[in-house]
């Protein structure tokens, strides 16, 4: 349900929200062992491959809740300062070598969908658009 407060994502720091993703993906990508990833590479299964699954699951499962918490949103302003707050968070996790968190956020902020509601207007905003993202890992 969508009737959670969603302002819990501006009250705590970027860095600890980063911090928290990169250990939930650490304990889940710690289970994956290589004999899973070559078997889910030839043919992706749950019985096969379930840590493998579970990591990519995950991954879907937190570009669709970034996605979500800008698209449910009712004002533009909200909209953008939640949009803008992902963005911190992915920079952290980016800086953390948290680069499976900080793809599900980018893929996540990237959607059309959430960039035409967003609609960043000011040269500084759009400088840290999807466009630019990437930058730091380069």
């Amino acid at each position: 349900s969508d009737q959670f407060n969603w302002t819990f994502l501006l009250k705590i720091k970027p860095r600890d929200i980063a911090l928290q993703m990169t250990q939930i993906d650490f304990e889940k990508f710690s289970k994956i062992k290589l004999c899973e990833i070559l078997k889910y590479v030839k043919a992706p299964s749950e019985t096969t491959s379930p840590n493998m699954c579970s990591f990519v699951n995950h991954f879907n499962s937190v570009s669709f809740w970034a996605s979500s918490l800008v698209l449910r949103r009712e004002t533009k302003d909200d909209r953008q300062r939640v949009y803008r707050r992902l963005l911190s968070v992915m920079e952290h996790l980016i800086k953390l070598n948290n680069f499976s968190s900080a793809f599900a956020l980018f893929a996540a902020l990237c959607k059309t969908a959430v960039r035409r509601v967003v609609n960043l207007s000011s040269k500084k905003e759009k400088s840290t658009d999807c466009d630019s993202a990437l930058i730091p890992l380069l």
